[in-house]
């Protein structure tokens, strides 16, 4: 298990959708909190931690982002 060079807190409308996008990317499932429709997860890949919440969050609007992220992995292809 990595701490990660880049952190990353997201909201999602759909944890159950965004863990299994997410897993088909390549990432690995670090956790998620409650097992049963959760209302957070971890999901990690390389260097990026990627934390994803659902429900009743501190941000009332729906998702949305106006900049960007770079991330510089050293590989987006290699799997280890």
């Amino acid at each position: 298990m990595s701490d990660g060079a880049a952190h990353v807190i997201l909201k999602t409308l759909d944890m159950a959708e965004t863990i299994r996008w997410y897993t088909t990317a390549g990432f690995q499932l670090r956790d998620r909190f409650p097992d049963i429709e959760p209302r957070w997860c971890e999901v990690e890949r390389d260097d990026l931690v990627l934390q994803f919440l659902a429900g009743e969050t501190p941000w009332p609007e729906a998702p949305g982002m106006t900049g960007c992220l770079f991330v510089h992995p050293p590989s987006v292809t290699a799997r280890a």
